[in-house]
């Protein structure tokens, strides 16, 4: 963001929140909302806690825009493969019990 010193952010996800130091919402943010495979929703939220000149969006950029858009791409990216992750290892846990209750039924 073009005023670093003057940026905190938060993520909300799955009922938790994560924030930067000395977070605190302003009038002057911005806001991404994204939503998993799983159907859960977030968001990101950048403020600047001083007010700067009216831009392409409030004090923002197009290109800062452009960067949260980018930043919820890349969380809900990493949700849905952590979501798809845990769904294998269900499958697998579940296709090796078959092959154990098949191995003694046989045996």
């Amino acid at each position: 963001w073009q005023y670093p010193d003057y940026t905190v952010a938060r993520i909300i996800y799955n009922k938790e929140e994560f924030i930067s130091n000395e977070f605190k919402q302003t009038n002057w943010g911005q806001k991404n909302e994204f939503q998993a495979i799983d159907g859960s929703k977030g968001s990101i939220e950048i403020y600047y806690t001083k007010e700067f000149k009216e831009l392409d969006e409030g004090p923002f950029l197009y290109e800062e825009r452009n960067l949260i858009n980018n930043l919820g791409s890349i969380v809900v990216g990493y949700i849905n493969s952590l979501k798809a992750k845990q769904v294998i290892l269900e499958k697998k846990d579940l296709l090796e019990l078959r092959a154990l209750i098949t191995f003694f039924k046989t045996g």
